[in-house]
């Protein structure tokens, strides 16, 4: 709901922007809760959308998808990050940004466990493995 307020919203001061649903772009399997992507028929979504699309400006909100069979999914822990870097990767961005509340990667979920501290050095491969078990 927020995501197509924001939308209207950047409309209301007269910037060329929309709103698009994530369900109607991004395609996974049944498994609701930690849904796998469906990655062709994903990107062939999203590269038809935006090869006709004529804002400047549009907001998807991540983290749902739909199923083959139209059923609504999730894309568990991370599926909104991970929503972005599939739209970006489908249209070849030059750029992604993830603006978000926690200011690195910490030793577990900060807003779960209070003696989480943040790893002050990581190297692309171990955040690469621990991404693999679902860090």
């Amino acid at each position: 709901m927020s995501a197509h307020i924001i939308g209207k919203y950047f409309t209301s001061l007269g910037l060329n922007a929309s709103y698009k649903s994530g369900r109607e772009l991004v395609v996974t399997d049944e498994y609701h809760g930690y849904a796998n992507l469906n990655f062709t028929l994903t990107n062939t979504n999203i590269k038809k959308y935006f090869t006709h699309l004529n804002n400047t400006i549009t907001v998807i909100p991540g983290f749902v998808a739909a199923s083959t069979g139209g059923a609504s999914t999730t894309l568990g822990r991370g599926g909104s990050d991970y929503t972005a870097a599939i739209i970006a990767a489908a249209i070849q961005a030059n750029e992604l940004q993830i603006w978000t509340d926690v200011s690195g990667m910490y030793t577990a979920n900060p807003k779960l466990v209070k003696q989480a501290r943040c790893i002050s050095t990581i190297s692309y491969e171990e955040a690469m493995e621990l991404s693999h078990f679902g860090a």
